[in-house]
C-alpha cells in the first residue's frame, strides 16, 4: 500500500505485494572475537541458501545510529524469498531451525521477523 502526498492509499502493484523476507538479528557471541564471529556467522548463514525458499541472503553488522541510542543488535540478515513464499515455509525447515538453534545456544539472542506487504511513505523512488 502507498500513502500518498495528500493522505490518500494507493495498492501498489501486484509483482511488489508478493515479495516478503525474514529479518534475523542477533549479538555478538560473548566467547568469540569480532572477527571469528564474522567468520563463523558468513559460514553458517551461507548455508541458508541451500533452502528452496531462499533466493538470498543480505547480512549486515549494524550499529546504533548515535551515541544516544542503544545498540541492541550487532547483526542483521535479510532472507529474501522466492515470490508466494510465506515465512513458516522457511522457518519450519530444519535446516533453518538448526541454524536458529544454533545461534540461540551461542547466546546470540536471535530474533526472526517475517516482513510482507509494505507501505511507501514520501516519494515514490520509481
Amino acid at each position: 500500500m502507498r500513502i500518498g502526498p495528500h493522505g490518500e492509499h494507493a495498492r501498489l502493484a501486484p509483482a511488489s505485494a508478493v515479495v516478503s523476507r525474514l529479518t534475523v538479528v542477533w549479538i555478538d557471541p560473548m566467547h568469540l572475537s569480532s572477527e571469528e564471529a564474522e567468520a563463523w556467522i558468513r559460514k553458517e548463514s551461507a548455508r541458508l541458501l541451500e533452502l528452496d525458499e531462499v533466493e538470498r541472503l543480505e547480512l549486515v553488522r549494524v550499529e546504533r545510529a548515535s551515541d544516544a541510542q542503544a545498540q541492541l543488535w550487532d547483526w542483521l540478515l535479510e532472507v529474501h524469498l522466492l515470490p508466494g513464499v510465506g515465512g513458516a515455509a522457511c522457518v519450519d525447515r530444519p535446516l533453518f531451525a538448526e541454524w536458529f538453534g544454533d545461534l540461540r545456544l551461542l547466546g546470540m539472542r536471535p530474533v526472526v521477523l517475517f516482513v510482507g506487504e509494505r507501505t511507501v511513505m514520501g516519494s515514490d523512488p520509481g
